[in-house]
């Protein structure tokens, strides 16, 4: 048995102890925090965790990161001051606390060999020998079998970032094609699944024609980075691409891909399919290569302007994703069965209403029906299911729906970023925090760089009342940005969770300026000035949103949150029942939302609850 801080732990009798009292674990949380006691101080690898607890299982490491997080609930290990677990980036994880070992039986040591007498030369000879050889010997020819088999359980994993490809045409207006490309890259290369690729929300800082590539690579924390770059004129599209190693720099594979601009998708497919076999040749994988798909569309047009769709769509504001839907409508008016343009109108749909740029009641019916029709046309695609999802959470409100196609996305594109985070924010608004947390972890980890994906995190935090913790994490986003509005606003909603109403309300009037003045920020800024004191402050604001309702959306709860902050609980649930009809995005986590405490005991409060799906 071991002992550590209060805890006692008994492998053999499968029981954990805290000054005597019993805690409940699940099973894989449990063998694998006896695997780290064991290691006592060592680093134990991912891949020797999952080896040891799943055994022959086969599992995603999102599985080991849920129990590593369950365990640490379990045990009080605060992130702000590791005791027991820590992480090693992207190594594994090691058991810091001080382990007492108790009741350890020595372990028998064999018996000395005797060889039989041959001759006696032989025999002489073996008595110099120390008794522990012959297992020295075994061990020597176990290892190396142990290592082969290990790696056959193990393949390789590499993680490869595609950066913009810059246009050399020196036509600015042909920047679309760059990006196009791009997205579609990724798109493509995602589907294997011996890689990790980062996403295209990830790479498109990197636009700068005075790029380093392996700097961009290092700062993504991936092995490999593909840089491109395309070239145009009237006859001609040029590709040119080069696959570096980011440890060292070195040249893994290079190429150049020519085609007439009308056959612009048949040189992308080429592209495409070279550069994954080059990828996964470098890291003996060949044999897993996923088998190429057929042409996406047949209409040069229509890929044009499923191009142009993806570069506004991945630029991600307003007024880029109404540009975004109008190319992607043109894509489909040219080939109805393109599978890919209805996909990207449905992402397109999706995000207006989680941007609250209209309301999701609205954009619901274009974006389903957009999703569903993608689905149709190619199975395979996990966007579509993704956006579904999304449809399901934030406008439908009804989060086992929603968890369903989330995890049909994840099934198809198990790396998908993007459904691992909206995943998470499903599961906390169900209020399954830890899987939420152990969810918006693995996003974390395939897109270490997302400004949004960090963001949710310290949101997922917040929701599980670590406040702290959530503050250190919108810091942590607000140094890769610090004019991104999200970020800064929920780090004024921490604050002001924390009872640091100044500190609050200093965050959010930085958050109403960055944001041009979204009225959601407001809203909650209103709240804010009326907790500390300042009514007149918070019905100049009311007084605005109600001006600007007249002739823009203002969403309802913004409404609702200024009304909190009042505490006039009646105009507060009036609010919240006109964003129950209006179904308002923000208010899929009331279940969780810490700044709606002072109406949960209401029992209104609790009827509306009661009629959202969650």
């Amino acid at each position: 048995m071991y002992e550590f801080g209060p805890f006692r732990l008994d492998p053999t009798n499968r029981e954990l102890t805290r000054e005597g009292a019993a805690v409940t674990l699940p099973p894989r949380a449990f063998d694998t925090l006896v695997v780290l006691v064991r290691a006592q101080g060592q680093l134990v690898s991912k891949n020797d965790l999952l080896t040891q607890v799943w055994k022959d299982s086969i599992v995603e490491e999102s599985s080991l990161t849920m129990a590593i997080s369950v365990l640490r609930k379990a045990l009080g290990d605060e992130e702000a001051k590791r005791r027991y677990i820590a992480t090693v980036a992207k190594s594994g994880y090691r058991f810091i606390g001080e382990v007492r070992v108790l009741g350890e039986i020595p372990e028998p040591q064999p018996a000395p060999v005797v060889p039989p007498a041959i001759t006696p030369e032989i025999t002489n000879a073996s008595r110099t020998l120390p008794a522990w050889t012959g297992w020295l010997l075994l061990l020597l020819f176990i290892l190396p079998v142990s290592f082969i088999f290990w790696k056959q359980r193990n393949p390789s994993t590499e993680s490869v970032a595609v950066l913009p490809f810059r246009n050399l045409s020196g036509d600015a207006a042909k920047d679309y094609l760059g990006i196009g490309i791009t997205d579609a890259l990724i798109t493509r290369l995602s589907g294997e699944k011996a890689l990790i690729i980062r996403p295209t929300s990830a790479v498109m800082k990197y636009t700068s024609s005075a790029l380093d590539p392996v700097a961009a690579g290092k700062e993504q924390g991936v092995d490999m980075v593909l840089d491109g770059k395309v070239q145009t004129s009237d006859t001609l599209i040029r590709i040119t691409v080069q696959i570096l190693r980011v440890s060292d720099g070195s040249t893994i594979w290079s190429g150049k891909f020519e085609q007439s601009p009308s056959q612009m998708f048949l040189l992308q497919d080429a592209a495409a399919e070279s550069i994954a076999g080059a990828v996964l040749n470098s890291i003996g994988r060949s044999e897993d290569r996923k088998k190429s798909a057929p042409p996406v569309t047949a209409s040069s047009k229509a890929y044009d302007f499923y191009m142009r769709g993806r570069y506004f769509w991945n630029r991600r504001t307003e007024e880029n994703l109404r540009r975004g839907i109008d190319y992607f409508q043109k894509a489909i008016a040219e080939d109805p069965n393109y599978a890919l343009a209805h996909a990207g109108l449905a992402d397109s749909y999706a995000l207006m209403a989680s941007f609250s740029a209209e309301p999701g009641q609205k954009t619901e019916p274009a974006a389903k029906a957009a999703a569903l029709r993608a689905i149709e046309l190619d199975k395979t695609l996990a966007e579509p299911h993704a956006s579904l999802g999304m449809l399901s959470f934030f406008t439908d409100w009804n989060g086992p729906a929603a968890e369903r196609e989330f995890r049909n996305a994840i099934v198809l594109k198990p790396n998908y970023a993007t459904a691992h985070h909206w995943y998470a924010l499903d599961l906390a608004a169900m209020g399954r925090l830890s899987e939420s947390l152990a969810e918006i972890h693995r996003a974390e980890e395939l897109d270490p760089l997302s400004l949004i994906i960090s963001t949710n995190v310290g949101w997922v935090l917040y929701f599980n009342r670590r406040y702290d913790e959530a503050i250190v994490q919108y810091r942590k986003a607000l140094e890769l940005d610090p004019h991104f509005a999200r970020a800064r606003t929920r780090l004024g909603i921490a604050y002001l969770a924390k009872h640091e109403t100044a500190a609050g309300i200093r965050e959010l009037e930085t958050a109403v300026g960055d944001s041009g003045d979204d009225p959601y920020i407001s809203g909650v800024l209103g709240g804010a000035k009326a907790m500390a004191g300042d009514r007149q402050g918070a019905q100049a604001i009311l007084r605005e949103l109600t001006a600007r309702s007249a002739s823009h959306y203002v969403p309802p709860f913004a409404f609702a949150l200024v009304y909190v902050g009042l505490a006039d609980k009646d105009n507060a649930l009036q609010w919240l029942e006109k964003a129950t009809a209006d179904h308002s995005t923000s208010m899929v986590y009331a279940k969780v939302d810490p700044s709606l405490d002072p109406l949960r005991n209401d029992v209104r409060f609790q009827a509306i609850l009661s009629r959202m799906n969650f």
